[in-house]
């Protein structure tokens, strides 16, 4: 279910392919899509930002695209039913809010901040059936609704992935449909309201990651094929051309429901995931320059996103992961994960997280031995310390995305 964004946020569903990034280049207010900070990144479905480039591990990392008021929407509720429900997190007031719902059931699909400031929905498994979902719809946090696309997705998918380019298009990648897997690709433009078919990956994948990279190319990487199969390939779409190439190089490890996160040096963290072996802790880099995937330091904890846990890229550039009961974080100058100095209050998995626009990190919902839980707590990256919020949930909610 994988990689990609932040700083005030979405958090949508069971999944949002955890790594790519969306490239808004704003810090985006809850209503009217009006900027207050300007900034150069990138992010997806499913979670993760750009950063500033340059050869050393110094430089400091872009601040992701993110709404005022953090959006928790769809995923499990209790006796694992469907939601298309809807909340809002104001961390002014550290409480949620009720707000309309989509207009349909939904886990596992994905969603991105548009640079209209406005949330874009898509796929997933909902509905009546429930089934796999061509669908899309658009949030506006000025009215707090959706409403939906011009017109749906040309093609159903689940466990897909989204990203905003450098253009303002969103990117849709692969996922899965019917116990199949497909490898097409598509745009939306936020200016109609449509989707248009944009080529073919190389091959049908699902549960993979896709990553905005410095220069507005996407990596593609990972995934399992129709067998749960893990995937060690990976290649990168070219906005310009609007196609895509293999990368000559494969991952060090096959992997699926991975992590993946753009650091300030301009290499991609790929982390986590599921391989032949189970549930996985070690870690990668690519390097656009070189095109060649690298080891680097292993989680504590082995984590991917089919499990429950979760990351985000923090403002000072390091990766946080959670899940399993702990939390950890990566950092590009030690090339090492490292426990945080206080454990989460709240065990359990399937949560929610999203950055704040103050850089915390808010972890909401889920379910551990007990059941479903509806509280919910904000990680402060400076402090290192976790605190509960005032207020928990208004509904039970396991699962989610944060574009």
């Amino acid at each position: 279910m994988r990689d990609s964004i932040q700083l005030g946020v979405v958090v949508l569903g069971m999944t949002l392919m955890g790594g790519s990034l969306t490239s808004c280049s704003k810090l985006i207010k809850a209503k009217g899509g009006s900027s207050s900070a300007s900034t150069s990144s990138g992010g997806t479905t499913g979670g993760t930002t750009g950063g500033t480039t340059g050869g050393s591990g110094s430089a400091t990392p872009t601040p992701e695209p993110a709404l005022a008021k953090s959006l928790l929407v769809g995923g499990y509720g209790a006796g694992y039913s469907y939601l298309k429900s809807a909340e809002e997190y104001d961390p002014g007031a550290r409480t949620f809010t009720t707000v309309a719902a989509m207009s349909v059931t939904r886990v596992d699909h994905a969603a991105v901040i548009l640079n209209d400031g406005k949330v874009l929905v898509s796929g997933g498994i909902g509905g009546t059936g429930p089934s796999t979902l061509s669908s899309a719809e658009v949030y506006d946090p000025g009215t707090r609704t959706f409403s939906a696309t011009t017109g749906p997705m040309n093609h159903m998918r689940s466990g897909h992935t989204m990203t905003l380019l450098q253009d303002g298009q969103v990117l849709v990648t692969a996922g899965a449909f019917s116990n199949q897997v497909t490898n097409t690709a598509e745009l939306y433009d936020s200016g109609t309201g449509s989707f248009t078919w944009v080529g073919n990956l190389s091959v049908g994948r699902k549960n993979h990651s896709a990553t905005l990279l410095s220069d507005g190319k996407v990596l593609i990487a990972g995934g399992a094929d129709r067998f749960d199969t893990a995937l060690s390939s990976a290649e990168i779409y070219d906005p310009v051309a609007q196609s895509f190439s293999v990368v000559p190089n494969p991952l060090v490890n096959a992997r699926h429901s991975l992590f993946a996160h753009l650091l300030p040096n301009g290499k991609v963290l790929l982390f986590g995931g599921r391989g032949s072996g189970g549930m996985m802790g070690t870690a990668e880099l690519y390097d656009p320059t070189t095109e060649i995937f690298t080891a680097t330091g292993s989680m504590t904890t082995n984590r991917d996103k089919s499990n429950g846990s979760r990351s985000m890229l923090l403002n000072n550039g390091e990766v946080f992961v959670m899940g399993g009961g702990a939390a950890e974080r990566y950092s590009q100058l030690t090339g090492l994960f490292t426990p945080t100095s206080q454990s989460p209050a709240i065990i359990g998995v399937g949560f929610t997280i999203a950055k704040l626009p103050d850089g915390k990190i808010l972890v909401a919902g889920g379910r551990n031995a007990g059941g479903l839980i509806r509280a919910a707590e904000v990680y402060d990256p400076d402090a290192g310390t976790f605190s509960r919020t005032t207020g928990d949930l208004n509904g039970d909610r396991e699962g989610g995305v944060s574009p």
